[in-house]
């Protein structure tokens, strides 16, 4: 009885540490299979002690190469780029201002789309995963805990076939939500579109 006890704890203990569970690895595994993810956007920030959220609207894309591109429309017109180095270009139709930086911490979430489609694991970001099957819909929940101190949890829903509805990321000052729509996983490569290309050599 005591040696069936010490393989359950075991079981139960090994399961918390690593970061590893059956459904989000044929998550993984279905990403790894496209070229190029696309969808719609709607991006909503939560800041600690604040009453209102900021939402913005707009579309991503990710190919393998591990690029990342937010093209916002509202409530202004801007895109955020990150290229295979890990830099990012941040661009203002508006003021028509950019600058680049280094992604870091703050930046945790383009550090998780980078490796959607990307040889490089989304798991090995997080210490521990948790899974669960949401009521009737069947949809998919993950209950993340990333290695990064900075960031307190991330939750994910997918629908049964992994399409991402939301991401859910929690920090120390509050939270930020993408809610995902009109999801497409192409089998092609989609390079970055040359109008952004060109500002982007722009941006110092």
């Amino acid at each position: 009885m005591i040696k069936k006890i010490s393989i359950l704890l075991f079981f139960i203990i090994f399961n918390i540490t690593f970061a590893t569970t059956p459904l989000f690895d044929k998550f993984e595994k279905k990403l790894r299979k496209y070229e190029t993810f696309k969808a719609d956007i709607k991006e909503e920030l939560y800041i600690k002690d604040f009453d209102d959220k900021d939402i913005y609207f707009g579309k991503l894309t990710i190919n393998k190469r591990g690029e990342v591109l937010f093209i916002f429309t509202k409530p202004e017109k801007m895109f955020i780029y990150v290229d295979t180095k890990g830099y990012i270009y941040a661009y203002s139709y508006e003021d028509k201002e950019g600058y680049r930086k280094k992604a870091s911490s703050s930046e945790f979430y383009l550090q998780l789309f980078r490796r959607f489609l990307t040889n490089k694991e989304i798991k090995d970001l997080f210490k521990s995963i948790r899974e669960y099957t949401k009521g009737k819909s069947n949809d998919y929940v993950f209950v993340l805990i990333p290695k990064d101190k900075e960031i307190k949890k991330v939750i994910m829903e997918t629908d049964k076939n992994f399409n991402i509805k939301f991401v859910e990321i929690y920090t120390n000052d509050g939270k930020v939500l993408y809610r995902f729509s009109n999801i497409q996983y192409l089998k092609k490569l989609e390079p970055i579109p040359n109008d952004i290309k060109k500002l982007i050599k722009k941006i110092k």
